[in-house]
Formats: structure tokens, C-alpha cells, sequence
């Protein structure tokens, strides 16, 4: 029976990160090269916005999950652009702290702090002009330089309960 990469990936991702691979077409990533990679998609694709940024980090058939939602999601630019744009229309100017990294040749570990004030709307809650913050952590696995792999996790329970009357 042959296993398409995505299936074997979902199916490792259960318990672990995927294991180590190894690239023919492309030199190998440094475990710098990733952490600068990975820094430069919080900075500029989740902060900043700048979604065309993910064509050049990201690669085409990423797997991304996080806990409650769906994995392996198939538009991953219109998700994140999606998740962007609440994050903006809740808490204009919201910056994301990257507070540790670990990082080897084939994955970078990003323990993060999101930081910002609720000025519009954000999930049915009109704006409290409260400060808020929530830890958050994601998991990037890569491949040739690119990410192909992201699992994250928002403490959404403690963001919302900021809100709360």
C-alpha cells in the first residue's frame, strides 16, 4: 500500500514531530537558516501582513494544524490572510514577542507572547480598549529552506476571557 507524504506526515504529527529528512535537490537548511526563516514569518506574514512573503517560506503543499482546528488545511494563504485580518480588525497594531526559539536543521520550536489592545471587534465582542496578552507556540518543520510544516497552538481561552466583561 503506498502512503502519500501528506498521510505519512498527519499520521507522525499524532505523537511527535516528523522525523529528520534529508534533501537531494537543495543543500541542506542550518538550524540559523531556519530560525531566521521562521522569525521572518511571524515578523512579516503574521505582524506585518505581508502575505506574498509566504511564496518565498513557505512551501506549496505545507501542513499546518492546531489543536480544535482542522489539519492539513488546503488554502493555507487565505486562512492565515483570514486570521490576519481579525487579528487587525480586534487589535489593531498587535505585535507577537518571540520570547524562545529552538532550532535544529529540520525544525524551529517558537515559544510567543501576542500583545495588543481591543479596539474593534474580535470574535462577536465589541471593542473594550483593554491590553491583552496570550502565549502562544508553534512548531515549524522545514524542508529545502522552506516551511512544510507548521502546528501551532493560541491560548484562546485566556484571550477571551481578557475580554470579558
Amino acid at each position: 500500500m503506498r502512503v502519500s507524504r501528506r498521510q505519512a506526515v498527519a499520521a507522525i504529527a499524532v505523537t511527535s514531530m516528523a522525523p529528520s529528512r534529508v534533501s537531494a535537490v537543495a543543500p541542506a537548511a542550518t538550524a540559523e537558516s531556519n530560525r531566521r526563516t521562521a522569525r521572518r514569518y511571524v515578523q512579516d506574514v503574521l505582524v506585518s501582513g505581508q502575505i506574498g512573503v509566504m511564496d518565498e517560506i513557505v512551501a506549496p503543499d505545507i501542513m499546518i494544524g492546531s489543536p480544535g482546528g482542522a489539519a492539513g488545511i488546503v488554502n493555507v494563504k487565505a486562512t492565515v490572510a483570514a486570521s490576519i485580518l481579525a487579528l487587525n480588525a480586534g487589535f489593531p497594531g498587535f505585535q507577537i514577542d518571540i520570547d524562545g526559539v529552538v532550532a535544529d536543521a529540520n525544525a524551529v520550536a517558537h515559544r510567543l507572547t501576542l500583545r495588543g489592545i481591543h479596539r474593534g471587534e474580535f470574535a462577536g465582542i465589541a471593542a473594550t480598549n483593554r491590553s491583552v496578552s496570550t502565549v502562544m507556540v508553534a512548531f515549524y518543520e522545514f524542508t529545502d529552506g522552506m516551511i512544510d510544516g507548521l502546528w501551532s497552538m493560541v491560548n484562546s481561552d485566556d484571550l477571551l476571557l481578557q475580554l470579558m466583561p
